[in-house]
């Protein structure tokens, strides 16, 4: 009986202390490929995708336009999952890739956005950019931005 009340006391306790009544729900982390409407390109396979935002390819063939890769935060889920599964780097190994590149003077990073919203304005706003942003994304107010296939991804 005294076990019985000591948990009914520690839950009461628990709860008083803002602690919540349910697990919150895991954070959306699907993420869809976008550019701009321009842009002649459907669909890119993975590895492409990856040498995009690794900068190892540097210019859309089909316009003749340097390829403006725009990530989100380091700290985002979605970068993660994205890094993860088209990168198939975590986000250490990727963070280690760029001080790489940076100290040896070969390249910089993709510019860094910190909302889904960021990241879709700027892909509006340039026609060789491309970008991610959450599956749940509102994309409505950016009639300037589509989103492509991945081939060679996972369902």
């Amino acid at each position: 009986m005294k076990s019985c009340l000591a948990v009914f006391v520690s839950v009461c306790l628990l709860a008083m202390l803002g602690y919540p009544a349910r697990i919150p729900a895991q954070e959306e982390t699907g993420y869809v490929v976008i550019v701009h409407v321009e842009n002649p390109v459907t669909e890119l396979d993975k590895k492409e995708i990856a040498k995009i935002f690794l900068k190892k390819t540097k210019e859309w063939k089909e316009m003749k336009k340097t390829i403006e890769p725009i990530d989100l935060a380091s700290d985002s889920p979605v970068r993660e999952r994205f890094s993860k599964e088209v990168l198939e780097r975590t986000m250490n190994a990727v963070k280690a890739y760029w001080q790489k590149e940076i100290f040896s003077g070969r390249s910089v990073p993709p510019v860094e956005k910190t909302s889904n919203e960021e990241v879709l304005k700027f892909v509006s706003e340039h026609v060789s950019a491309i970008g991610y942003v959450s599956s749940s994304a509102d994309m409505s107010a950016y009639e300037k931005v589509k989103t492509i296939t991945v081939l060679g991804r996972e369902k």
